[in-house]
C-alpha cells in the first residue's frame, strides 16, 4: 500500500515510469533464516515502448553460432503438433545503396548502431571505451558496411537528450564498488530486431583489471607489477571489457569453447599471439596470458581486438542475403556458411557452463587445449609472482592491504588451473552439430587425457608448500595454512565417482571407477609406499580423503541416490562466470547453457570405496612404527579414525 508512483516521462515511442516499491522479505540461506520480515525499499524505472510499425526481416538461429534468441512457436499443418523455432537478436543493418553492396562497394546502413557515452566517466576512460565499441566497425566491413557503429558523447545542448529514453542507446558510469561491466539488450518480440542497448559500467572494474594483469602477466611485463596499472596497460584492459560487452549488445554470447582451439605452446610463440592473441573470440573468458613464461619474448599477452570467432558470428548474424526472397531460402543459404566452418575448432561455439559442468573445453578463465600444461605453467608464474611480491610492493604497500589482497587472489588463481584439470575428469565434449558436421554430438574425454588431469591435480594438492611460505605470507595473515583451503574445495569431488562411471558407460574404453580410484589410492598414499616422510600437505590430503570415504560408507538417513544427486561436488563458493565469487547465477536466454547431466544408477561404487578404506588400513598397519616420530603418530592417529568410524557403524 506504500509504494507508490515518481517521475513520469513520456517520449515519442516510449515512456519511462519510476516507482518506488516496497517489500517485507524473509532471506534464507539454504535451510537457516537469515533474516525475517524485513522491509525492503527498491526504487525501479520501468519503460513502456512502442514496438516499429515497420517490422525488419527477422534471421533464423542456428545452435552452432552463439547468439540471443527470441523463443517461437508454430503449427505446421492443422492437427500437427506445435513445434518450436527462434530468431536471432541482431540491429536492422542494412545497406543504403543496395546496387553497389550487390558490385562490393563498401556501403553505409541506412541507420547505424549510435552509442552514446556517459560524460561522468573518468576522462581518462572515455577514449578506450569509444574505441571498445567500435572496434567491431571491421567486422562490419568484412561484410560490407562502412561506419556501421557510430560514438557519440552524451549530449550538452540538446535539451531533449535523456539517457532513460530508449531512442538511445548509452553507455552508462555506475559509481559503485561491483568489479564489473554488463549489457542490456532490449528486442522486438516479434522479430528479434534490437531496438535499444546498453552498457553499464561500474566503477570498481578497474580493480578487477587491475588483478588480471598482474596475477597472469606480471612475471613477463615489469609495467604491471604494481598496485595501480600504467595508463596505457589501463586503456588497453577496459578497452578489451567494453569491446566484450559490445559484442553482447550486437547480439552474440560467450562463446567458452574458443580458447580451447589454441594449441597451449603457441601462447609462447611470439608470432602465433601476434596473429590470435590469446583467443580466436573476444566472447570468451580467456583473459591474458598466464602461460607465457618469464623470458618469453615478444609474446602478446592479450586477447586480440576482434578474433576469427568474432568476425564469423557477425558475419551470419548480419551479412545480408539480397537474393533470397523467403527467411527459409534465406536460411539455408546461412546454414552453409556455417557448414563451411564445422569441424574447425577455432570456430566452434561452446556453450555457457553454470547448472553442471561436464564439458572441460568450454570452461570459463582457461588457456590452451591442454590444462595440464597450461596449469604448470600457470602455477610456475603464481610461485614467480609470490616470490616477488613484497620485493615489487614494499614501497607501494606500507600496510600490506594490498598484498593481503593478491595473496588471497593467488590461491583463487592457483585453485582455477588445478578446478580446470579436474574438470577433464569424468568429461565429455558437447558440441552442437547438424546432421553432416564432422565433430560428434557427445565425445568421452579419452582415458589417457582424464588420468594425466587427475594426476596433474593429486601432485599439486600434494606440493601445497609454497603457498604458506612464512617467508613471503609471514605478515600477510594469521590462520589456516591456505593450502588447507585448496585442498578442502576439492574435498567434496575426489570421492566422487559419478562423472568418471557416466563415461565409462557411455564409453566402454573410458577410465573407469576403480582405475580412478586405484590412482587416487597411489596418489595420495604415495608417500607411505615408499616409505618417506609425508609433508604437511600429502598429511592432510590423507586425512581429508579419510573423511570423504567415511562420507561415502557410512549408512545414509535417505536413499543413497538421493543423497549422492544432491551433494555438492565441490566446497565452497563456486567459480562464478563473471570472474567474481559468486554462489549463484541466473539463467540466460540463447544457445547458452548446457543442459544438466544428472547421473546416479551407473554409480555403483560402494564396494570400491569399501575395498578402498581396506587397503588404506592395511598400508597404515604396515608402516605404523616404522617412521620418524611424527610420522608414526600421524599414521596412528588415522587408524584410530578409522576405528572410530567402524565401531560408529
Amino acid at each position: 500500500a506504500q509504494s507508490r508512483l515518481g517521475e513520469i516521462k513520456a517520449f515519442d515511442d516510449n515512456v519511462s515510469i519510476r516507482s518506488t516499491l516496497l517489500y517485507t522479505v524473509n532471506v534464507w540461506y539454504s535451510i537457516i533464516p537469515v533474516l525475517r520480515q524485513v522491509a525492503v525499499t527498491l526504487e525501479a524505472n520501468r519503460t513502456l515502448m512502442l514496438l516499429p510499425e515497420e517490422k525488419m526481416h527477422p534471421r533464423l538461429s542456428d545452435s552452432r553460432v552463439g547468439t540471443f534468441l527470441t523463443d517461437k512457436r508454430y503449427i505446421p499443418e492443422e492437427g500437427n503438433d506445435i513445434r518450436s523455432y527462434s530468431y536471432i537478436h541482431r540491429w536492422r543493418v542494412e545497406p543504403k545503396d543496395v546496387e553497389a553492396y550487390r558490385q562490393g562497394v563498401l556501403t553505409e546502413p541506412v541507420k547505424p548502431i549510435v552509442m552514446y557515452v556517459d560524460t561522468d566517466f573518468p576522462e581518462s576512460w572515455k577514449e578506450p571505451i569509444k574505441k571498445g565499441i567500435l572496434r567491431w566497425n571491421k567486422a562490419f566491413e568484412k561484410i560490407g558496411f562502412k561506419n556501421a557503429i557510430r560514438v557519440e558523447d552524451f549530449p550538452t545542448d540538446d535539451p531533449g537528450f535523456d539517457p532513460d529514453n530508449l531512442k538511445y542507446s548509452c553507455v552508462r558510469y555506475v559509481p559503485y564498488t561491483h568489479e564489473n561491466a554488463e549489457a542490456i539488450v532490449r528486442v522486438d518480440p516479434m522479430t528479434g530486431e534490437i531496438l535499444n542497448a546498453g552498457i553499464f559500467v561500474y566503477n570498481n572494474v578497474t580493480w578487477a583489471l587491475n588483478n588480471w594483469r598482474l596475477l597472469q602477466t606480471a612475471q613477463l611485463d615489469p609495467s604491471v607489477r604494481t598496485k595501480k596499472m600504467p595508463d596505457d596497460i589501463m586503456s588497453e584492459s577496459l578497452e578489451y571489457v567494453i569491446a566484450h560487452e559490445m559484442g553482447h549488445c550486437l547480439g552474440l554470447m560467450h562463446n567458452m569453447a574458443s580458447s580451447f582451439s589454441i594449441p597451449v605452446d603457441s601462447l609462447r610463440s611470439a608470432t602465433f599471439t601476434a596473429k590470435y592473441g590469446t583467443t580466436p573470440s573476444i566472447m570468451d573468458y580467456a583473459r591474458y596470458n598466464y602461460v607465457a613464461q618469464p623470458g618469453d619474448k615478444g609474446v602478446r599477452l592479450t586477447p586480440p581486438e576482434l578474433g576469427v570467432y568474432d568476425y564469423y558470428a557477425i558475419k551470419v548474424n548480419y551479412q545480408p542475403v539480397p537474393d533470397a526472397t523467403t527467411m527459409e531460402e534465406e536460411n539455408k543459404v546461412v546454414q552453409d556458411w556455417i557448414a563451411e566452418k564445422a569441424g574447425d575448432p577455432m570456430y566452434r561455439y561452446g556453450k555457457q557452463q553454470i547448472r553442471g559442468v561436464y564439458d572441460p573445453s568450454a570452461l570459463t578463465e582457461d588457456l590452451g587445449d591442454d590444462a595440464v600444461k597450461a596449469g604448470d605453467y600457470g602455477m610456475a608464474n603464481l610461485k614467480y609472482i609470490l616470490n616477488h611480491l613484497n620485493e615489487w610492493m614494499q614501497p607501494r604497500d606500507k600496510d600490506y592491504s594490498y598484498r593481503m589482497h593478491i595473496y588471497d587472489e593467488i590461491v583463487y588463481q592457483c585453485r582455477g588451473y588445478l578446478y580446470n584439470a579436474y574438470m577433464n575428469v569424468g568429461g565429455v565434449y558437447l558440441t552442437e552439430r547438424f546432421v553432416g558436421d564432422p565433430m560428434p554430438s557427445f565425445q568421452v574425454v579419452p582415458k589417457d587425457i582424464q588420468k594425466r588431469n587427475f594426476l596433474f591435480l593429486l601432485k599439486h594438492l600434494k606440493n601445497l608448500e609454497w603457498l604458506d611460505d612464512f617467508s613471503y605470507t609471514g605478515n600477510l595473515h594469521v590462520g589456516a595454512p591456505k593450502s588447507q583451503d585448496v585442498i578442502n574445495f576439492f574435498a567434496g569431488a575426489l570421492l566422487n565417482t559419478k562423472r568418471v562411471s557416466l563415461c565409462a558407460y557411455r564409453e566402454p574404453d573410458a577410465y573407469t571407477p576403480k582405475e580412478y580410484l586405484d590412482d587416487l589410492y597411489a596418489g595420495v598414499w604415495e608417500s607411505t609406499l615408499k616409505g618417506r616422510k609425508p609433508k604437511q600437505s600429502e598429511r592432510y590430503l590423507q586425512q581429508v580423503v579419510l573423511n570423504g570415504l567415511f562420507a561415502r560408507l557410512a549408512p545414509a538417513y535417505k536413499a543413497e541416490s538421493e543423497r549422492q544427486s544432491r551433494e555438492p561436488m565441490f566446497a565452497g563458493e563456486r567459480i562464478c562466470m563473471s570472474g567474481e565469487r559468486c554462489r549463484h547465477m541466473e539463467d540466460v536466454a540463447g544457445f547458452g547453457l548446457h543442459y544438466g547431466v544428472y547421473n546416479v544408477a551407473h554409480d555403483n561404487s560402494q564396494h570400491l570405496y569399501y575395498l578402498l578404506l581396506q587397503r588404506v588400513e592395511n598400508l597404515l598397519r604396515q608402516k605404523v612404527g616404522t617412521a620418524d616420530r611424527e610420522t608414526n603418530l600421524h599414521y596412528s592417529y588415522l587408524l584410530e579414525m578409522i576405528e572410530d568410524f567402524r565401531n560408529a557403524r
